[in-house]
Formats: structure tokens, sequence, C-alpha cells
């Protein structure tokens, strides 16, 4: 068996489902999923291919309403596996499940979830997943009274310190290797172009702490609000990271239309589902007040990749057209 992060998530209130809604477009949906759930999974191909230490293993099943999905290294090149090469696979597990949520939420009907992110050996071959953090995964996925995904023990440790060591080293890194970040880094949106120019003609040492600032507010991202109190059945709280549900979403609107619909489908007429409600649109109140805060820190990105793409719509259509001469 070998290291990696390891998820176990189900539909909250899929139990007797069939008598709320058409069994035939819950099936369709479900199929649907069970064939993107992996693209889905590794769209960033940024994050998977740069931000990781080598090839990354991705083994996602859907089995009924239950998602696994492994994340491990394929191999570091014989070389042992630090920690930083370790807490990447949090990070990773906790951004795909984002999307995961995101697309269960599309579509008729539209479905929470709830479920555990845990770290460890276990083994994932085919419909087969055995081993410590599926033990870890399996025993704790529906211990939450409400819809959270939240980070074992095991998984928040090398979360928090991935986030720990990327702002650590974009503090502490010298100017010169900033700028050859700032080099090789994918930017087709234009946003640090300003940061480039600069470099050009001042020299990397006049904008080194300028591209720490901007980098900053990018590292500590809103994918999880961290700590949280997360309600437990039979009572109590457990302070823990919860992956937010709302980090993707950039505008107010966005966030109060996930809000909304996590709002109608935690219904019922039991005391445990409305209890499940509260506890889940307290959290989403949180959630959005810290994903807003987030797209406020990096408004200033947004604004200069938007004048950006104005100036370059308004250069091509001040170029004469030879059609028309």
């Amino acid at each position: 068996m070998q290291e990696g992060a390891f998820a176990l998530i189900d539909c909250l209130g899929f139990k007797g489902i069939w008598k709320r809604t058409d069994p035939t477009l819950l099936l369709k949906k479900l199929s649907n999923i069970d064939k993107i759930i992996n693209e889905r999974v590794t769209s960033d191909a940024f994050a998977f291919k740069y931000l990781s230490f080598g090839p990354i293993r991705v083994h996602v099943r859907l089995l009924s309403d239950t998602v696994a999905i492994s994340l491990q290294y394929e191999t570091l090149e014989g070389k042992e596996s630090i920690n930083r090469q370790k807490n990447i696979l949090v990070a990773l597990m906790c951004d795909s499940i984002v999307k995961v949520l995101n697309l269960f939420l599309d579509g008729e009907p539209p479905l929470v979830l709830r479920g555990c992110v845990t770290y460890g050996e276990h083994l994932s071959e085919g419909n087969f997943i055995v081993g410590p953090a599926v033990d870890d995964a399996a025993e704790h996925m529906n211990l939450a009274e409400g819809a959270f995904v939240w980070l074992h023990p095991n998984a928040a440790l090398r979360f928090r310190k991935f986030q720990a060591s990327m702002i650590a080293y974009i503090i502490a890194a010298p100017p010169e290797l900033l700028a050859s970040a700032l080099k090789v880094m994918k930017d087709p949106e234009g946003r640090f172009d300003h940061l480039r120019t600069a470099i050009e003609e001042h020299g990397a040492e006049s904008v080194g702490k300028a591209m720490a600032e901007v980098m900053k507010p990018l590292v500590i991202t809103p994918v999880v609000v961290d700590p949280y109190p997360m309600p437990l059945k039979g009572g109590g709280q457990l302070q823990c990271p919860i992956i937010n549900p709302l980090a993707f979403q950039q505008t107010e609107g966005d966030r109060k239309s996930v809000i909304d619909m996590y709002s109608k489908i935690i219904t019922g007429d039991r005391l445990d589902i409305w209890l499940k409600r509260q506890h889940t649109m307290d959290f989403l109140e949180v959630a959005e007040r810290f994903t807003a805060q987030f797209e406020s820190n990096i408004a200033p990105l947004r604004e200069i990749s938007s004048r950006k793409e104005d100036e370059k719509m308004n250069d091509t259509s001040t170029e004469e057209n030879p059609l028309t001469e």
C-alpha cells in the first residue's frame, strides 16, 4: 500500500430519495456524473502538472451515491516522499472536492454531499479500496450533523502545513527567484504584465515585495474554512477544517444561488433534518463571508486582467480591415 490523500463522500438524505424525485432522472444524473467526474477532478491541469512533485495517480469511483477519490504519486523518481510532497496531495484533494460538490448540484435532482478527507496508506484498484485511510474515512464520513465534508486530523495537519509552507516560501523568496518564477508562470490573462515590465525597467529588487504581496492572497484560497465548530450527531462540536462549496463562486449572486439550492434541498418534517439544515446554513453564512473577503483581496488582479482584455479588444477593433478598403 502507498500513502496518499483519500476521500469518501456521499449524498445527504439519499435514503428514500425515490419518493421525492423521479428515479429515472436520478439514475440518469448519476450515470452522467460517473462519466465525467474523473475529468472534473483533474480539470486543473496547472495544479496537477506544475505544483505537484511528479505524476499523480487519480483514482475516482462512484458507487451508487458514494464517491471515493484517491490521490497518490505514481513515482517520485526514486526519491523518498518528503512532507511537502505529501501535503500537496491533500490540498489538491480539497480543490477536487469543491468541483465534485458543484457537479452534484448541477442538473436534476440537485444533491448535497457529506463526507471525510483522510491521509494515509491505502490501496485503490478498480472497485477495490482498502487500507487505514479508507477505514478512517468510512468510520467518520457521516459523523457530521449537516452537509459537511471535513478534514480528518491526519489530513488537516498536512493541509495546514502546505499552506504555511507556501506562505513562508513566498515571503522569504529572494526577488530574483520571484522574478524567475514570474517568467515561467502560466499567465494567459496577462495579470502580471505590469510586474514583468517593472522588472525589465527597474530590476527584480524593485518589485520583490510587491510580487510577494500579490501572490499571498492567491495562496490562502477559500477552499476550506479553518477552523469551524462542526456539529456532530448526538451533540457536541469538533473544531476542524470544512471544505467550502462556495470557494469557486466569484460573485455574490453566484454564491447566493448555491446557498439557496442548499436551503431548498435540505428539507423535511423531521427534527434531525431541521438540525442538519440549520447547521448547514449557519456554515454557509460563514463560508460566504470568507469567500467574499478572498474575492475582495484578489479584485485588483481581476481588474488588471479585465483592463488587459479591453485593451486587446480595442486594439483589434481599430486595426484596418483590408476587406473594407
